[in-house]
């Protein structure tokens, strides 16, 4: 209740947004509107009409058009043909932005999850508006394996006010918050958030209905000032 209470301190005006995918060839469960080539047996393309970027481009398009953000999105695949070290290489991309635009605030890393292989993924949806849609889940990480990140508490508080926005606007789109001993490069600013948006069990259709319940979710938390 404390930190979901505690104000937001950004500068007066709407910040700016970096979306970014640590993990970029994510994608998701091959449907009849989005049938794609995988480049292993898990659900990964490096298209980009098919990935987790497809998803950022609709929460870019949205937060823009909408809500009159200015919202970069980089494109920089961090996790092909090398998994390992996708963090490091994400970070790289994060300082050079912050380098360039100055003005960007908030950093968004878009992922989706993976439940379970094969035939056994694991869908996780529910219904809003009539329609099938991907759940959401927030992920922040902490110090606990000492890495500095001493503003880890102002993440979570901030990831509160956008689980508390999108419950209000749809009480069933949300997972639980995970709170992770790992950092994930959240210690680059106050108003860093990892997102989940769906799992390897879900279509890009349900993932791409989900944009509009995160960025007004995230619209209203920043507005709390």
């Amino acid at each position: 209740d404390k930190l979901l209470n505690e104000k937001i301190n950004l500068p007066k005006g709407k910040p700016s947004i970096l979306i970014y995918h640590t993990h970029t060839t994510e994608s998701y469960n091959p449907s009849v509107n989005f049938l794609y080539k995988t480049i292993d047996s898990t659900n990964r393309t490096i298209d980009y009409n098919y990935n987790v970027v497809r998803v950022g481009e609709e929460l870019k398009k949205i937060l823009e058009k909408k809500y009159k953000y200015k919202v970069y999105h980089s494109k920089e695949i961090n996790d092909y043909p090398e998994y390992r070290g996708s963090y490091t290489r994400s970070l790289k991309v994060i300082e050079e932005y912050k380098k360039k635009y100055p003005d960007i605030k908030v950093f968004i890393d878009l992922h989706r999850d993976a439940i379970g292989e094969g035939d056994k993924k694991i869908k996780v949806s529910t219904l809003a508006l009539g329609e099938e849609v991907a759940k959401v889940m927030l992920v922040v990480g902490t110090d606990k394996l000492s890495l500095y990140h001493p503003n880890w508490r102002q993440n979570l508080a901030f990831a509160l006010k956008i689980q508390k926005n999108m419950m209000d606007l749809c009480p069933s789109i949300t997972r639980p918050i995970n709170i992770s001993v790992a950092r994930y490069n959240q210690h680059v600013s106050p108003f860093a958030i990892l997102i989940e948006v769906g799992s390897n069990g879900n279509t890009l259709d349900e993932a791409l209905r989900s944009c509009p319940f995160i960025a007004e979710a995230l619209n209203r938390s920043l507005l709390e000032r």
